[in-house]
């Protein structure tokens, strides 16, 4: 299972950061491959709680929470796409916080496998999870630090 890593600082406390991420329809304003997160579960915080995410084409994803450190971070698993259309499953994220004399330190790491039915390199695979990872925490920075809703990278 191939997996990526990136971390961010966030010029912002580490319980500011919490609040942001352990609020799983957040997600919606700080990555913007979202377009809409809402709980499916009636759990909203701890291991259990799951939310559905609405893609911008139209698709859809389910995430649930497999681990969960209060105030310092959580692993998700996302369900695999049923049309088999996205060439990354077994989807996992974990994020870790870590306070430090200039805010909070966000370590993301993106687990995967590849789809058996992709016809995509696994070297384009593994560039669309880094840009997944970039945006998700380069949103999450700028959500955090603005208050502004992170914008979808201009696509050429």
């Amino acid at each position: 299972m191939p997996d990526q890593s990136n971390q961010t600082t966030i010029a912002a406390p580490q319980s500011a950061v919490w609040a942001v991420l352990s609020d799983l329809e957040t997600a919606e304003r700080y990555d913007a491959f979202i377009e809409r997160a809402f709980y499916v579960s009636e759990t909203r915080t701890g291991v259990g709680a799951a939310r559905q995410c609405d893609l911008p084409d139209g698709s859809s994803i389910q995430e649930r929470v497999i681990a969960w450190d209060e105030g310092n971070g959580y692993d998700i698993e996302a369900s695999d796409d049923p049309t088999g259309a996205f060439p990354l499953v077994n989807q996992r994220v974990r994020f870790e916080l870590e306070s430090t004399r200039d805010g909070t330190l966000v370590r993301m790491t993106f687990s995967y496998d590849y789809a058996p039915s992709t016809e995509l390199p696994t070297s384009e695979a593994d560039a669309m999870a880094a840009e997944l990872l970039n945006g998700v925490l380069g949103g999450l920075k700028h959500f955090v630090e603005t208050g502004e809703p992170a914008v979808a990278p201009a696509t050429a």
